[in-house]
């Protein structure tokens, strides 16, 4: 049975779904991690991520319930 999950890219991530803004849903298969969610939107070659799902910091192996948040971003350099 597929799970629905809800996504916000930040900033450069933002070019995975061009025209999106804000928060949009994904259906996934059930057993699910990050990493699936990240082939799902053909971002898997993105290397240097910060991941939240839940307001938690999460790793690309974290396996995803229905329902959950996910957030994406890129880190960046300052100077």
């Amino acid at each position: 049975m597929p799970i629905t999950v809800w996504v916000r890219l930040f900033a450069d991530l933002e070019r995975y779904r061009p025209g999106v803004r804000g928060k949009f849903s994904l259906e996934l298969p059930e057993g699910a991690s990050i990493e699936t969610l990240l082939a799902a939107l053909g971002a898997s070659g993105e290397t240097d991520l910060v991941i939240g799902v839940g307001g938690r910091l999460a790793r690309r192996d974290t396996r995803l319930q229905d329902q959950d948040e996910v957030e994406l971003l890129a880190r960046m350099a300052g100077g």
